[in-house]
């Protein structure tokens, strides 16, 4: 049961993105998949107590899309020259 904890952990849930804004949430993992099956069958489909911020999705899927690599999000004020 904590193989799917810890794969989600891969994609950045339950941790900060580390991107520069305050006071940003790190979601939530469950802790209680070893003894709560029920937890475990919901967790496996996006609910019990699982929390993700729209970022973290967005940086699992970019994950998905880079072949696996976690990139560190960015913020920028301007682009300047070709896009």
């Amino acid at each position: 049961p904590e193989d799917l904890c810890d794969a989600a952990r891969l994609f950045g849930f339950g941790e900060k993105s580390g991107i520069d804004l305050p006071n940003e949430a790190r979601g939530n993992l469950p802790n209680d998949l070893k003894t709560n099956r029920t937890g475990l069958y919901s967790f496996a489909i996006g609910q019990h107590t699982a929390l993700a911020t729209p970022l973290q999705t967005a940086l699992m899927l970019s994950t998905l899309a880079n072949g696996g690599k976690l990139i560190e999000p960015k913020l920028t004020k301007e682009l300047i020259g070709p896009t």
